[in-house]
C-alpha cells in the first residue's frame, strides 16, 4: 500500500481490531502499575503505623 492509498473495508477492519486489542492491553498494563503502585504504599504506611 503506498503512502496516499486508502485502506480497502478489510484492511481498515483489521487495523481497527489491532488498535483496540493494543488499547486494552496498554489499559491494563497501566491498571496493573496503578494497582501494584497503590500497594506498595499501602505497604509502606502499614510499616510505619507498625513501626510507632
Amino acid at each position: 500500500m503506498g503512502s496516499f492509498d486508502v485502506p480497502l473495508n478489510d484492511e481498515r477492519t483489521q487495523l481497527d481490531a489491532f488498535v483496540e486489542e493494543y488499547r486494552r492491553a496498554i489499559e491494563a498494563t497501566l491498571d496493573g502499575l496503578t494497582e501494584a503502585h497503590h500497594c506498595g504504599h499501602a505497604d509502606i504506611l502499614r510499616e510505619q503505623v507498625l513501626a510507632d
